[in-house]
This record gives structure tokens, sequence and C-alpha cells, in this order.
């Protein structure tokens, strides 16, 4: 079983960190924007169908 021979120092272990982080934090803003491209996307496409999201009611009749 391999085992290092030394202790990392904190430091280092705090920079592989951090970048590890970093790393994490840049690929879910790249998925939350990409997510939000599709949205928009779809939501144009149906705009141009004629298709709305919200449902139109019809005028209430007066008495």
């Amino acid at each position: 079983m391999a085992v290092p021979k030394k202790r990392t120092s904190k430091t280092k272990t705090k920079v592989r960190k951090t970048l590890w982080k970093k790393k994490a934090t840049k690929y879910a803003q790249k998925a939350i924007l990409k997510r939000d491209q599709i949205n928009d996307s779809s939501e144009k496409k149906s705009s141009t169908i004629g298709f709305s999201s919200s449902k139109k009611q019809p005028p209430k009749k007066k008495n």
C-alpha cells in the first residue's frame, strides 16, 4: 500500500483544494449558463410558433 513519506504542508493542501473548488465552480457555472440558454431558446421557439407559456382567460361577460 502506498504511503506518503512526508507530510504535505497546509499551504500545499489549501492550494490544491482551492484549485479543485475553482474548477468545480467553473463547470457548475457553465452548466447553469447552458441551462439558461436552452430555456431561452425554447421560449423563443414557442413564442414564434404562437404558443405562450401563460394561459389566456376569456373576457368576463357584463351583466
